[in-house]
C-alpha cells in the first residue's frame, strides 16, 4: 500500500474516531441478560456471554475503509483497515499494530466473536480511539 502524501486532516482523524465508536458500539457486552427459561424450566434473567457474528464487524470496518478512501479520491481502495492506517500514517506507526490485532482479535472463531477475543477487540477499539484522539490534540496545538 502506498503512501498518502501528506498528513491525515483533523476532520479526517474527527471522522476515524466517530466512525470507530460507532463500530466499537456494534459489540455487546461480555455479559447480557437473557430472558429465556433455564434448565430447570424456570424463566426469569440469566446472564449469558456475550457474542456477535464477526462478520457484522469486519463489514463495518470494511464500509469505513470504503468511505475514507472515497473521501480521499484514493485510486486503489487499501483491502483492509490496517492497510488504510498504513497509506495514512506510516507502516511502523502503532496505530497499525492496533489495527492489525483488532483484524485478528475480529477474525474469532466459527465466525463468531465472544470471550476474550470480544474483550481484546474492544480493548484494541479503545486504545485505536485514545491515540487517534491524542494526535488530534497534538495537532490542534498552535505551533511555538
Amino acid at each position: 500500500m502506498s503512501k498518502i502524501r501528506k498528513r491525515p486532516t483533523i476532520r479526517l482523524v474527527d471522522t476515524l474516531i466517530e466512525e470507530l465508536e460507532g463500530i466499537r458500539d456494534l459489540l455487546p457486552t461480555v455479559y447480557m441478560e437473557d430472558e429465556e427459561e433455564d434448565d430447570e424450566g424456570e424463566g426469569g434473567p440469566i446472564k449469558a456471554a456475550g457474542k456477535i457474528d464477526s462478520e457484522e464487524i469486519e463489514v463495518a470496518l470494511s464500509a469505513l475503509v470504503s468511505s475514507i478512501s472515497e473521501k480521499l479520491d484514493l485510486r486503489v481502495e487499501p483491502s483492509s483497515f490496517s492497510d488504510l492506517l498504513e497509506a495514512l500514517f506510516s507502516p511502523e506507526d502503532d496505530l497499525v499494530s492496533l489495527a492489525v490485532n483488532l483484524e485478528d482479535a475480529i477474525n474469532g472463531y466459527f465466525g463468531e466473536l465472544f470471550g476474550e477475543n470480544l474483550d481484546l477487540a474492544d480493548t484494541y477499539f479503545g486504545d485505536l480511539i485514545a491515540l487517534l484522539k491524542e494526535r488530534r490534540e497534538k495537532w490542534k496545538r498552535p505551533k511555538p
